[in-house]
């Protein structure tokens, strides 16, 4: 402890934190009557004001001490709880179970230093300082038991806290805020809309700005990846922005205005996109707004930056919906977990072939329902098409709207004359029943060829392999003798023929090898440099692990010539191995495989999604190898 006296008789002078205390020699006996007499008379006030510390002090005199920011506090708001350790760190910080309340991750600590000289003594104070948000969904008053520090075997507890939780009463006044639901009951995987509607009262903000920050702790119940924010609707106006929970910047519609109760607010409308991947009741009424008003400034250093003056919070009113599990009890064996209300319609972008010639049946699903999550019907397992077509692929296109799916067929006969209904099984949130959703017959005109054999068909249960033979389409070659030439049909004698087709034969090495030498393997280097720049390019711009898949066979397309749909959900080694004239070799059919297996399984599976840097470090190596 450090005294300061500021007596001209005594001329003491305290210097606190420089590390020196003075006095004149002349004066060395009064001090010493004073600090005789006055300093065990000031030991007994310390003493005496310990005991009857007041009740605010939390904490221990052990140097453990535990303290609220702010013991009374807004609905909405969030306060912080302070931990002061003296002198050495704990091990362990045990935070209680309080119901109603939330506590945040532990930060910290923060370490603070001082050094004193007191009474010829050095004092060296080292505080570690701990902070813990804490939130609270409801109003109301809350007992926090102790908070425990752990010290190696030692543990020490606080004091209990008291918190004070209450409406602003100004926000329910002033703010805005509502949630549309379409339905109080949906299943487990059933996407559907929601909208919460959100502002602050005219009048408020007549002469100031407002930005508003919603706290939505109901998400974290839904799942991950449970939610999508859509785009505003720009027949409103200009977007503006909102953030959820401080930190996330979400587009809303442009403010709009709306008399409610006799009273004009200026009102905007946050869309989302929810699939409840968990299922239970989610509680909506933890939904509170935060309106700060104030005005806008423009930085030289920090740009422009929001300055409030004031703030208050609107709590959403009791809202809820329920999520229910799918029944087991009539769930077909081909459902693939699409849910929701669906429509399909086919097309083909030829309906006159020969047979074994390739098409593309597509099929357009639209709708309200999870139509970006479920899995396309897999037509080899449909015995209406097994028997009369050959399915070589498939391909899709995802979005919110509409979920495209193209089907790489070709027809086993000249008898074939349409193309069956496609169908999905779907389950029906409305009904609460599984039901078929089936496009309509297609009619096609497959004519035979003179020469052309049936194709054989890949069984996917056998994996047993087709005539590759078809599959190059090499259905017309005449394989007759030579007819004899000239008027006398006399032909060129063996010796000739041999020599004929040595020299073509050296012809197409010498080209062959020159043609390498200049172009390197599979193209030249640059086409090889500008197919990487375009997986680049294409994979800065993906945000789904299905744009990273586009990419990634638009980028085997082109170093190979096998279409980029071919590549997708085909046996990735087989059809490398046929992709060029060269044998790809083991090491980049494999590279290819692994890679493309892994992009597919997070395209249409839960499998994480492959990073950018990771895709363009495979290409890279593909190219090396010679792809």
């Amino acid at each position: 402890m450090c005294l300061s006296f500021h007596d001209t008789g005594l001329q003491h002078v305290s210097l606190r934190g420089t590390g020196f205390v003075g006095r004149t020699p002349s004066d060395a006996t009064v001090a010493s009557f004073v600090r005789a007499l006055v300093l065990p008379l000031l030991w007994i006030a310390l003493c005496l004001g310990s005991a009857a510390a007041t009740p605010g002090a939390q904490g221990t005199d052990e140097g453990f001490s535990v303290r609220l920011a702010d013991p009374v506090l807004k609905l909405g708001d969030s306060t912080q709880l302070i931990v002061d350790v003296r002198d050495r760190q704990p091990n362990l910080l045990r935070l209680p179970d309080v119901e109603g309340v939330v506590f945040g991750q532990i930060q910290g600590p923060s370490l603070y230093r001082s050094v004193s000289f007191s009474g010829g003594r050095t004092v060296r104070d080292v505080i570690y300082t701990y902070t813990v948000p804490v939130s609270c969904d409801t109003e109301g008053r809350y007992d926090i038991p102790p908070i425990v520090g752990v010290f190696g075997s030692d543990e020490l507890a606080s004091e209990p806290l008291l918190l004070e939780v209450v409406r602003d009463q100004r926000g329910e006044a002033l703010g805005f805020l509502q949630i549309d639901l379409p339905f109080e009951r949906v299943a487990v995987g059933q996407s559907f809309p929601v909208e919460i509607e959100f502002g602050v009262r005219a009048s408020a903000t007549s002469r100031t700005s407002a930005t508003f920050d919603l706290t939505l702790p109901w998400l974290g119940s839904l799942g991950r990846e449970a939610v999508e924010v859509l785009a505003p609707d720009r027949r409103d106006g200009a977007p503006t922005e909102a953030t959820i929970s401080g930190t996330m910047r979400v587009p809303t519609s442009a403010a709009r205005s709306r008399v409610v109760d006799g009273e004009t607010y200026r009102i905007m409308r946050l869309r989302l996109l929810v699939t409840p991947l968990r299922i239970g009741n989610v509680d909506l009424s933890g939904t509170v707004l935060r309106i700060r008003t104030g005005r806008w400034r423009e930085s030289t250093f920090l740009g422009r930056e929001f300055q409030p003056t004031d703030e208050f919070f609107k709590r959403l009113g009791e809202r809820s919906f329920e999520v229910r599990p799918l029944p087991e009890e009539g769930r077909p064996l081909g459902f693939t977990g699409a849910v929701g209300d669906f429509d399909a319609r086919a097309s083909l972008d030829v309906s006159e072939m020969f047979v074994g010639d390739s098409f593309k049946l597509i099929v357009d699903y639209t709708g309200s329902g999870n139509l970006s999550d479920f899995a396309a019907p897999n037509l080899e397992l449909s015995s209406a098409f097994a028997d009369r077509f050959a399915v070589y692929g498939v391909s899709e296109e995802r979005d919110n709207d509409r979920r495209r799916v193209v089907f790489d067929l070709a027809p086993l006969s000249a008898e074939v004359d349409e193309v069956p209904p496609v169908e999905l099984w779907t389950f029906d949130p409305l009904t609460w029943t599984y039901r078929v959703v089936a496009t309509d017959p297609q009619p096609v005109r497959v004519l035979a060829r003179a020469t052309a054999a049936p194709p054989v068909v890949s069984d996917s249960l056998t994996d047993e392999p087709a005539i590759e033979s078809f599959e190059r389409d090499i259905v017309d070659i005449e394989t007759g003798p030579l007819r004899a030439a000239g008027p006398e049909g006399s032909a060129p004698r063996e010796s000739t023929l041999l020599a004929l087709l040595g020299a073509v034969a050296v012809a197409w090495i010498a080209l062959r090898l020159a043609a390498r030498r200049e172009s390197g393997p599979l193209g030249s280097a640059a086409d090889r440099r500008r197919a990487l720049r375009r997986l680049e390019r294409e994979l800065g711009r993906a945000e789904t692990p299905e744009q990273d898949l586009r990419a990634w066979t638009g980028f085997l397309a082109a170093r190979t010539g096998v279409p980029a749909e071919a590549w997708v959900g085909r046996d990735v080694r087989r059809l490398a191995r046929r992709s060029s004239e060269d044998d790809l070799g083991e090491v980049t059919t494999d590279l290819i495989a692994r890679t493309s297996e892994h992009l597919e399984a997070a395209a249409y599976g839960d499998d994480p999604r492959v990073t950018r840097d990771q895709l363009v470090t495979t290409a890279r190596d593909l190219l090396e190898e010679g792809l």
